[in-house]
């Protein structure tokens, strides 16, 4: 049960990071991020290996991360600052 459910979770955040391919990079990073942590628990999970929490869990750091840079540039142009380089992105 809990594979069917991160396995949908999983095709959800791909379809997501498709449709985020005309934003600035900083976004798609951050959910093939994401994607990476749903492909990798549900792994574990299937296969019952444990190691791929641990490399699930080095993802989900990372996507924290880089909404984390995401949201403070939003918070600093809030207050006047000139915005953070986010990258181009990737298809026009």
């Amino acid at each position: 049960m809990q594979s069917t459910y991160l396995l949908s979770f999983l095709l959800v955040f791909v379809l997501l990071t498709l449709a985020r391919l005309r934003l600035p990079l900083a976004y798609p990073v951050g959910f093939v991020f994401v994607d990476l942590t749903f492909l990798l628990a549900f792994l574990a999970v299937a296969t019952t290996t444990s190691g791929y929490f641990t490399w699930a869990g080095v993802t989900t750091f990372a996507f924290c991360a880089v909404f984390g840079y995401v949201r403070y540039d939003g918070f600093n142009q809030d207050l006047g600052a000139p915005a953070l380089p986010m990258g181009n992105a990737v298809v026009r």
